[in-house]
């Protein structure tokens, strides 16, 4: 059994990964490299499955789509899965459906199955468990304590200590569909007067522990609408994102499994300025509600980064991350929520092809950054994997949108969020980022140019610099990509950057941030 699991699980997790980082330049080899792939990992269930999501949706970098990184089970066929029908206390063999489609939709715990109710004209979604997942999870779960060393060294990028507590705790919810359906009806209500949302209506009789049936709500797949025009998507694009921050920072909702398989897109009309977007959300498994003191606390540090005010070490402890592993990064924590929230803070619309949001936080934290990742509560593992989610289709989608506009309407709301927990300020906090990017060039000692522009500017470099002039350091052995980093390991505080002396011209230049 022990061998079996890890097979079925970290192993094949870990290929998934490793071919979506592959560069191969053959299409070809790389299609039947996926197909092979997506062969293996559609045997998954349950917690393997579940694992193997959690892994890949963590390791996503920018830019990368849900497709990406998207790992799908298998349906089982309908015949193997009926008997559960038959067991359910709503369900007997009394009349209660006209018909089952065939095919199914697997998710990690159950399928669903389009069908209709007798004597009804509409069509309903039915999701039923697999058989035998609870006693399978039991299981997967005792060889996963066993297993902890190995996994560990297995699965590198990861906490399983705080991973295993999370997949415990949403596996267990999940498997209760009366739970699901009772959640479903909650957030249907809170959403019932957006008429951008569309959430599937619960035939709540009809429910039980182990089946949930509930209106069928179709909806275009993510990679479906590619086909859409850049307007329409752009619209699909806003309508996620004002869905997400509304969902969580003004309800404290969290849909905790927010992957393509769980939403899709509904156009009214047929594209362009005429035609509405909806967004319809499926399988509320996982949702939760934060408490209040998680979301104002996650609220107002996202303000505090947007307006560079304050400790975020406050609202770091006041979420409750460890104090013992936030000390030692503590001075990097500003330059953190700049990189993280960076989309929140950027005037316009924000492109995530540009954010480089992975690379940026590892230079910043170097081998610091298990620090960040052991110090964090379970509680808001679900948050940040939807948080990905929403990032990965936001990529997906391609379009640029602005999020400040979609916070600052929240935040304008929310009125005073000082924190309302105690807790000490240990630093200067954002004060000691530096506010400006500064270039000067001199002749013979003489000024002859002088530039300002924001600090943020540094991560454009590149583009920043006259290409002559960029030939010249490079042949001094001068990289400008190393002159990034080193400001990254500053954590983005004052630091002179480079001294350079342009012999031909009898000029220097200095660059430093302020």
């Amino acid at each position: 059994m022990t061998d079996n699991f890890v097979t079925r699980s970290f192993d094949q997790a870990a290929a998934a990964l490793a071919l979506r980082r592959t560069k191969s330049s053959n299409p070809v080899l790389r299609q039947r490299a996926q197909k092979h792939l997506s062969e293996r990992l559609g045997r998954l269930k349950g917690l393997p499955l579940k694992l193997g999501q959690m892994m890949g949706m963590a390791a996503a970098k920018d830019g990368e789509t849900s497709q990406d990184i998207a790992i799908n089970a298998k349906p089982i066929p309908l015949d193997k899965i009926l008997g559960a029908f038959e067991g359910s206390s709503t369900l007997r063999s009394d009349g209660v459906f006209e018909s089952v489609d065939v095919e199914g939709f697997a998710g990690s715990v159950g399928q669903v199955h389009r069908a209709r109710l007798k004597g009804g004209e509409d069509q309903v979604a039915l999701k039923v468990l697999y058989p035998g997942i609870r006693s399978a999870i039991r299981s997967d779960l005792r060889t996963l304590g066993w297993l902890a060393p190995a996994i560990k060294r297995r699965a590198r990028d990861f906490d399983l200590d705080q991973l295993k507590e999370e997949v415990v705790a949403r596996l267990e919810q999940e498997c209760d569909l009366r739970q699901e359906a009772k959640r479903q009806s909650e957030y249907a209500e809170a959403f019932a007067t957006d008429p951008d949302v569309v959430i599937p209506r619960i035939h709540r009789k009809l429910c039980s522990k182990d089946v949930l049936v509930s209106d069928w709500e179709d909806g275009e797949e993510l990679a479906a609408i590619q086909s859409w025009n850049s307007a329409d998507r752009k619209a699909a694009a806003r309508v996620l994102l004002r869905h997400f921050l509304n969902a969580v920072f003004r309800r404290g909702l969290v849909h905790g499994d927010l992957h393509p398989g769980n939403f899709r897109f509904r156009r009214d009309g047929h594209g362009g300025a005429s035609s509405r977007v909806r967004l319809v959300l499926y399988d509320f498994g996982a949702a939760i509600r934060l408490d209040e003191t998680t979301r104002r606390a996650f609220l107002g540090l996202i303000d505090d980064t947007m307006q560079r005010r304050g400790d975020p070490s406050v609202r770091f402890r006041e979420l409750g991350f460890r104090e013992d592993l936030m000390t030692p990064i503590e001075d990097r924590l500003p330059a953190l929520c700049s990189v993280l929230f960076e989309p929140f803070a950027v005037d316009g619309e924000f492109d995530l092809a540009t954010w480089n949001r992975k690379d940026r936080v590892d230079e910043i934290l170097g081998d610091l950054r298990w620090n960040l990742r052991m110090a964090g509560p379970p509680k808001l593992l679900p948050l940040m994997r939807a948080y990905q989610g929403l990032i990965c289709a936001l990529a997906a989608l391609g379009e640029p949108v602005n999020w400040k506009q979609a916070i600052t309407r929240i935040l304008d709301a929310e009125g005073d969020l000082s924190p309302r927990v105690a807790c000490r300020e240990t630093g200067e906090g954002f004060s000691a980022l530096a506010q400006s990017l500064r270039v000067q060039v001199s002749d013979g000692g003489k000024l002859v140019a002088a530039l300002t522009f924001p600090a943020a500017v540094i991560e454009r470099l590149e583009t920043l610099i006259d290409p002559s002039l960029r030939s010249k350091i490079e042949a001094q052995g001068i990289v400008l990509q190393d002159i990034v980093s080193r400001a990254r390991r500053a954590g983005y505080a004052p630091i002179e950057l480079l001294q350079f002396d342009d012999v031909a011209n009898s000029r220097h230049v200095r660059l430093w941030l302020e």
